[in-house]
């Protein structure tokens, strides 16, 4: 288990793993086009300048963080990887236009998320898993809360009663999306032509994306009921029923079927593999569990 004193020792790295967390499903807000996919991701400022501020304490601390992480071995691999890809396949991807956007821009942006990927890796690294799954469980759970209460506001909108009140809000939080011109091509948007899709979105750019924040939100939102201390237990069970509810409204498949496995996920780890750990057969785990949760996925 890796040392906890980077985040032991900054509260602002702390601050800025939270806010980030917690932004996670914001992913239509107006960014720097520069940044390609991450700069839609409203959680990039924070959980990128986060990585940042950890690399710099663990520079200062003298700490041997870097060389022998294994994420960033494993990081390293893949950016070569890519690498040869690239060198393989100049010339298909310097003669490709996407979106009027070069091949090889599409490439390096595209190979930030990549990067960013690596980085928020390596920050997993240096995360102690008992200190630090409180604050992961409640920065999600409010993560969770805010983009129920917006899907609910989004519901309300939809319906009339506050119509005038979400459409100048939503332009705010779907800013990426509202512009009648594609910025890429000069064409019509064809959401604008045709409609939005009636699922709901809540904050996220479409009814998938929501969906799939949903569905890996869900698990955490759980723990953060179950593990809370009796005087905020009602509020994180609400919470996570409030949460489950609007799943099943917005009508996302992807959250669906991600919902579904979470909750099988847990009742097998209830009702098989801890009767079975608590007996001590520890080679009856792998037997049992190892072909039912890949039944389950």
């Amino acid at each position: 288990m890796a040392d906890q004193s980077l985040f032991d020792r900054s509260l602002i790295l702390r601050l800025l793993f939270a806010i980030g967390v917690v932004a996670i499903p914001f992913d239509a807000v107006r960014g720097l086009a520069a940044l390609g996919e991450l700069g839609s991701e409203g959680s990039f400022p924070f959980l990128g300048a986060a990585i940042a501020l950890a690399v710099l304490l663990s520079f200062a601390s003298g700490s041997n963080r870097i060389s022998s992480s294994l994420a960033l071995k494993v990081g390293a691999g893949i950016l070569a990887v890519i690498v040869l890809s690239w060198v393989v396949n100049l010339a298909t991807i310097d003669a490709s236009i996407i979106r009027e956007r070069s091949g090889n821009n599409k490439l390096l942006t595209s190979s930030l998320v990549v990067v960013y990927g690596i980085g928020l890796a390596w920050l997993a690294e240096q995360l102690d898993e008992r200190k630090v799954r409180g604050l992961l469980s409640t920065a999600v759970a409010c993560s969770a809360a805010i983009a129920t209460a917006y899907a609910v506001f989004e519901l309300s909108g939809r319906q009339g009663p506050l119509a005038g009140l979400f459409n100048a809000v939503d332009g705010l939080v779907h800013t990426r999306q509202n512009d009648v011109i594609n910025s890429w091509n000069g064409s019509i948007n064809f959401k604008v032509l045709y409609g939005w899709d009636s699922r709901l979105r809540s904050v996220s750019f479409e009814p998938p994306a929501f969906g799939n924040f949903c569905g890996l939100a869900w698990p955490w939102v759980w723990f953060a009921a179950v593990s809370a201390p009796a005087a905020r237990k009602l509020r994180y069970w609400a919470v996570l029923g409030a949460f489950s509810l609007i799943i099943i409204v917005a009508r996302s498949r992807t959250g669906l079927m991600i919902l579904g496995v979470d909750i099988a996920t847990i009742a097998a780890l209830r009702l098989i593999y801890a009767p079975i750990r608590a007996a001590g057969k520890g080679g009856a785990i792998l037997r049992v569990s190892l072909p039912l949760f890949g039944l389950i996925a």
